[in-house]
């Protein structure tokens, strides 16, 4: 035995001594090899199948070929990281070999999706294995010029992730930024493609998402019939699109899927509750305390006597409301399934009629904050609903420092701020008849790959 032989034993013992779930296994005594490798991330039915089996059927020669072909040899530095990604270390002949073909990872199959509801489309989402997801791209986009990159992420984690694009659809300036944006992330833990996303140097943002995040394999193919790139992590039932426009945070997948007129009617009320989201409690404050001439002399006396007794201003009534409805939504989202969501319908109902007949708010209040909580929901994809949600708050605080003039700057320097994010080269807010346009184009193209 050589000295660096003897060097990788001694370094396997003791990862056995810290791992109890860590087994060796020597084999025909000192005439035979050593097997090391983790039994939690291991496939032991496999290791006899394709290790121990061949070897009392072999010739030395022929088992020596058999282990090249299934096997590769591996430097000592990168042997425990390989035994912890699942890999069984062999050590024959004097020399060490992993074995990548004994890997079991747990997972669960392919279901429906949970967060991007599907009406018309496949009903079929990621899940946290990254051989059924890219099962899935593959079927739903069956082109001999999608390329599929590998990387690792994570200095702690090492958790590999890939980088899919169309090579003939595809910026190349683009691809090749983001391969070495990835190169730089030092993120230590990378359980989610979010969270990767996140740390791409050129993909920060202080309040817009930057990518658009799916867990349908059928959105995965339309973006990348649209020259777009996409990102999966080992650990993540979800996918990473990029670069994006606006209206892809606007756009549902159903919206291929059904007649134009109706894609673009969904389309337009998706656009009004974004805009009622945003500007309604703001509006609210500004109008009743600032500038009720506004309002036809009917509904602004019909406000002032719904505010009549009200011991706080509009602002706090807006703010408690607000806040209120937060926790609700953040409630019915944490709850325990076997409470179920009827809990936290029962006490918003409850909060709010009981909030109403304390004069704590006004009943018109009420009415906008619900408009506020259902238009929210109706902006289909997650990241940006959340955007959204805080959106509001700053357009309340100009509408409540100076009327309506403030909502109005307010709103004018967020749309500003919008038109400044960039993409590498590709701007957040591309021309709508463009991106609409797109969107239609790549129906067919979606109904064809799937």
């Amino acid at each position: 035995m050589n000295e660096q032989i003897h060097k990788v034993n001694g370094m396997l013992e003791t990862f056995l001594e810290n791992n109890a779930d860590a087994r060796k296994e020597q084999v025909d005594g000192e005439q035979g090899f050593n097997l090391y490798y983790i039994m939690s991330v291991t496939e032991r039915k496999v290791i006899y199948q394709q290790i121990t089996d061949p070897y009392f059927r072999y010739s030395k020669t022929q088992f020596g070929q058999h282990i090249q072909s299934i096997g590769e040899e591996c430097p000592p530095d990168q042997l425990l990281l390989r035994l912890c990604k699942g890999q069984t270390v062999l050590i024959y002949d004097d020399r060490v070999y992993t074995i990548k073909k004994s890997l079991k990872y747990a997972t669960r199959s392919v279901s429906t999706p949970q967060v991007e509801a599907s009406i018309v489309g496949p009903l079929e989402a990621f899940v946290e294995s990254m051989a059924i997801n890219l099962n899935l791209i593959r079927k739903h986009y069956q082109n001999p010029d999608l390329r599929v990159v590998k990387f690792e992420v994570g200095t702690t984690s090492h958790v590999s992730g890939y980088l899919l694009y169309d090579n003939e659809l595809a910026d190349k300036t683009f691809v090749d930024n983001e391969l070495a944006q990835i190169k730089k992330l030092t993120i230590p833990n990378a359980q989610a493609v979010s969270k990767v996303q996140q740390h791409l140097p050129k993909r920060r943002s202080l309040l817009f998402p930057r990518s658009v995040v799916t867990e349908r394999p059928d959105r995965t193919s339309q973006a990348l019939s649209k020259g777009k790139c996409v990102y999966l992590i080992e650990t993540s039932p979800f996918a990473s699109i990029a670069p994006i426009s606006f209206h892809d945070f606007m756009a549902s997948m159903d919206d291929s899927y059904m007649l134009p007129v109706y894609s673009y009617f969904l389309l337009v009320l998706r656009y009004f509750a974004l805009l009622a989201t945003v500007i309604l409690p703001g509006a609210y404050v500004a109008f009743t305390a600032f500038n009720p001439e506004v309002f036809r002399v009917q509904l602004a006396l019909s406000i002032a006597g719904s505010r009549a007794g009200l011991p706080y201003p509009a602002f706090l009534e807006v703010t408690f409301m607000l806040v209120m409805m937060e926790l609700l939504v953040e409630a019915s989202l944490r709850v325990p399934k076997t409470i179920g969501p009827a809990a936290t319908t029962v006490g918003g109902l409850i909060l709010g009629e009981a909030a109403s007949q304390a004069n704590l708010v006004s009943d018109i209040m009420i009415i906008v904050v619900s408009a506020v909580a259902i238009a929210n929901f109706v902006i289909p994809i997650n990241p940006m609903s959340q955007t959204v949600r805080v959106l509001k708050y700053l357009l309340l605080f100009m509408g409540t420092v100076a009327g309506f003039f403030g909502l109005t700057i307010g709103f004018v320097l967020l749309v500003g701020y919008v038109f400044t994010l960039h993409n590498s080269n590709y701007s957040l807010v591309q021309s709508f008849k463009a991106s609409v346009s797109l969107s239609t184009k790549s129906a067919s193209a979606g109904r064809q790959s799937s």
